[in-house]
């Protein structure tokens, strides 16, 4: 049996996955990929899995797991291929973890010391994503060989699960946006609010509508509620309370609870509109330039509506 992609969406809930659903795909990913799922990750696999079930017109997990292990082999390839792709964080950026590429530095400084001309260093990304980390090695390495002016060598291999990524990684082109870092404080205010469970973004049975940032004041971080089912306006819905989530730990951390109990609300939608905007010109990293261009100007006619 073949997979046949829909256009079909529905803002139905997400089917509910049971404890022998979920150790069937835990068993099946780490038999495959090696990649391992601890039971809170249960609902990163519902919404990841319900996602591309709903491209392919299926309604429950069973039907896809079955699909996915016994279907026809080429067909059943590929779509491994593409579910694998979802399943990855994909998460990287030029010379990422800073304090690694300082390891990397000194060992370079060694390397070139210790070793006569012609010598050769091979270098491996495990797990390179789209490429950046291992383009990153390579710069580092040849500036490095330069400054000690010998007639050094040196190889890159990059590896990962993903075959889309690596196909971006092996044509070696991106947005100059790719080349800006993010602020780390801003970095580390999103980790934390992953780690610390404050998101519940998927659409499930029994769960309330809407979508909204609250705040767990005794602990002074946002919790974001929203009801994510697929579509193109939830990626704004999850900018627009980000913005309002971010607005609240860096301001609640210098003002306290007055910010919280006395903020106007047209200053605190500046926050939330402003992360809308800041997000409009990110889109062409998942959406080709037509699609976007029609769906900025459907939002646009919403607007002035």
């Amino acid at each position: 049996m073949g997979f046949a992609v829909t256009d079909r969406w529905s803002i139905k809930s997400a089917p509910a996955m049971d404890a022998e659903q979920f150790q069937l795909w835990q068993a099946l990913l780490e038999e495959r990929t090696g990649m391992t799922l601890a039971p809170e990750r249960k609902q990163f696999l519902e919404s990841s899995l319900n996602i591309r079930m709903r491209e392919l017109g299926l309604d429950d997990y069973d039907t896809y797991y079955q699909q996915l292990v016994t279907g026809a082999t080429e067909s059943r390839a590929m779509e491994w291929s593409t579910l694998v792709d979802r399943l990855t964080v994909q998460e990287t950026s030029f010379f990422r973890h800073p304090g690694s590429f300082a390891l990397v530095e000194d060992y370079l400084g060694q390397f070139a010391a210790e070793r006569g001309t012609g010598a050769t260093l091979n270098a491996w990304s495990v797990g390179c994503s789209t490429g950046e980390e291992a383009y990153s090695l390579a710069m580092l390495i040849s500036e490095r060989f330069r400054a000690h002016g010998k007639a050094l060598f040196y190889g890159i291999t990059g590896t990962d699960i993903s075959l889309p990524t690596l196909a971006k990684a092996r044509r070696g082109l991106f947005p100059r946006r790719r080349v800006e870092q993010i602020d780390p404080a801003l970095a580390d205010d999103f980790r934390s609010m992953k780690m610390g469970r404050n998101l519940d973004l998927v659409a499930r049975k029994g769960k309330r509508g809407g979508g909204f940032q609250s705040s767990l004041p005794e602990r002074r971080e946002p919790f974001i509620f929203m009801n994510a089912a697929g579509r193109q306006i939830d990626v704004r819905v999850m900018l627009h309370e980000a913005g309002h989530a971010f607005h609240y730990m860096w301001a609640s951390r210098s003002q306290g609870n007055y910010f919280t109990q006395r903020s106007p609300i047209e200053f605190a939608e500046v926050a939330s509109m402003s992360m809308e905007l800041f997000g409009l010109d990110r889109f062409g990293t998942f959406y080709p330039g037509d699609e976007q261009a029609g769906d900025d100007r459907h939002h646009t006619a919403g607007t002035e509506r």
